[in-house]
């Protein structure tokens, strides 16, 4: 059986998954890598490398966001941690600063 940690994880991944889908994105699950990324989205415009975090702290994010930075990044993809810390929705992003999306679209019976 897992663990609550895996379980609350992989819950918060397919919820970004899916609101990535509603919002155009090809979006691929790395399941069981245990890689730098858990998710690759992308359109016929850009894409991303996203590693999900659901923690109780934003300075939990640091080794997310230098894995991220050590990959190898084409110009038009972005390299991200999203991060639900409490009911609130952060993504960071590798290259820049801190964005937010709105949570309620993504973390939808949180």
């Amino acid at each position: 059986m897992a663990n609550a940690s895996y379980v609350k994880g992989v819950r918060f991944e397919r919820r970004v998954k899916a609101y990535l889908e509603r919002k155009g994105m090809v979006c691929l699950r790395t399941a069981g890598s245990h890689g730098a990324v858990d998710l690759v989205a992308f359109n016929s415009v850009t894409g991303m490398f996203i590693q999900c975090k659901d923690v109780k702290s934003a300075s939990l994010c640091k080794d997310g966001l230098e894995t991220l930075r050590a990959l190898p990044n084409p110009s038009v993809w972005r390299r991200q941690v999203w991060a639900k810390i409490g009911k609130t929705l952060y993504v960071f992003d590798a290259d820049g600063a801190a964005t937010f999306e709105q949570p309620a679209k993504v973390l939808d019976g949180d």
